[in-house]
């Protein structure tokens, strides 16, 4: 195994001298499978293994004497050898279905060694060699612990579980997943929405050794659920977003618009609350649907999105009632390349269709006036 794993910064104390890692890539993971073992228990728990395990390691280094004194900086390179590992997981129910929970884990470091750039340093670094053993030793456990997505995801968790027993023989092993998502605060809703495929997997021995399948059906309705209840589902639209239109349309929102592509020229009635010191700002919710379609090109969803027209200062801080709510009825395809690389989502989708509606204060809006809103062209 060859990818590389980021771990964070680290820093250690031994009497005067203080130490600083940093930039720890976990690398070259070599493990003896023919000291790895795979054990499932009565306890409806499985368990996984290894007594032959090697990793190299490699940090940038800062020692200083004293908090405020002086200090040498460097690189290293480290490897362990002899080592093993042990994780065992029990399979408990969560919405119907089971799910893998951490039930033990442990790992003992044998033989560590390194060799650090800037001479006498790697003396130096021999004394904090029981507190680098301790800390990548701590980073192993660590490892299969639950984790969060990161950036424009934060808040969203995914949880790895099993739809039924692993099948080990002398000829495969096979690992059917269940992959569910959930946000912060609603791990435990079970949503009607939410549920596995029928029979997501493959019955027939694939032809590879080893097989880990994963239900995409709930791993979709899922992420589309812990979609809508999150903060993500609702947006703000103001003066930084209009900025950025082309010029006759920039004022378009603005009480004081002047010209033929103007809201308060499509609809005359707001002018009596839109005085010339305010603007519009945008309040927006999505909400995708729970049915999904599946074709060759990936994941169809269907959404629909409401936006709220407010008089404020145009920032996206308006607080008043909204003088007019356009509606949106979205067809979207998600792309069969979406994929989670370093605890980051990535993919692309396409709006494939696309139904306006709007009603304001003062009644039903044209057609061509939801045209002029949405920027489509007549």
């Amino acid at each position: 195994m060859g990818n590389n794993i980021q771990v964070p910064d680290q820093s250690t104390k031994w009497h005067m001298f203080h130490l600083e890692i940093s930039s720890i890539v976990v690398k070259n993971l070599n493990i003896d499978r023919n000291q790895l073992s795979i054990l499932t228990g009565s306890d409806n728990s499985i368990g996984l293994q290894c007594n032959s395990l090697g990793v190299g390691v490699s940090f940038h280094y800062k020692i200083k004497l004293g908090k405020h004194g002086p200090h040498k900086s460097g690189s290293c390179d480290a490897s362990i050898d002899g080592s093993s590992a042990k994780i065992k997981l029990g399979i408990s129910e969560q919405n119907s279905h089971p799910l893998l929970n951490l039930i033990d884990k442990s790992a003992n470091i044998n033989d560590l060694n390194y060799h650090c750039r800037g001479g006498w340093v790697s003396k130096l670094l021999n004394l904090f060699k029981h507190a680098l053993k301790g800390f990548l030793k701590k980073e192993i456990k660590n490892f299969a612990e639950k984790e969060e997505l990161q950036g424009k995801l934060d808040g969203t968790y995914v949880n790895y579980g099993l739809s039924s027993s692993p099948k080990l023989n002398n000829q495969m092993l096979n690992i059917p997943l269940i992959m569910q998502f959930w946000y912060k605060g609603h791990k435990n809703d079970n949503p009607a929405t939410v549920y596995p495929s029928s029979q997501p997997f493959p019955t027939a021995v694939p032809p590879q050794m080893f097989c880990v399948d994963i239900d995409s059906n709930l791993a979709a309705r899922s992420a589309i659920y812990a979609f809508n209840v999150s903060d993500k589902s609702t947006f703000t639209i103001g003066d930084s977003t209009f900025k950025r239109l082309s010029k006759d349309k920039q004022q378009f929102f603005d009480c004081s618009c002047v010209g033929n592509r103007c809201l308060i020229k499509d609809i005359p009635d707001l002018t009596k609350q839109c005085t010339k010191d305010k603007k519009f700002g945008i309040y927006g919710k999505v909400k995708i649907g729970g049915d999904i379609y599946v074709n060759n090109s990936g994941i169809i969803l269907f959404a629909d999105a409401t936006f709220d027209f407010k008089l404020g200062n145009g920032i996206g801080q308006e607080t008043g009632p909204s003088v007019l709510t356009v509606k949106a009825d979205l067809d979207v395809l998600l792309e069969k390349t979406v994929h989670i690389q370093n605890w980051n989502l990535f993919g692309k989708f396409d709006v494939l269709f696309t139904s306006l509606s709007a009603n304001s204060t003062f009644g039903p809006i044209a057609p061509h006036i939801i045209n002029d809103v949405s920027f489509k062209k007549n």
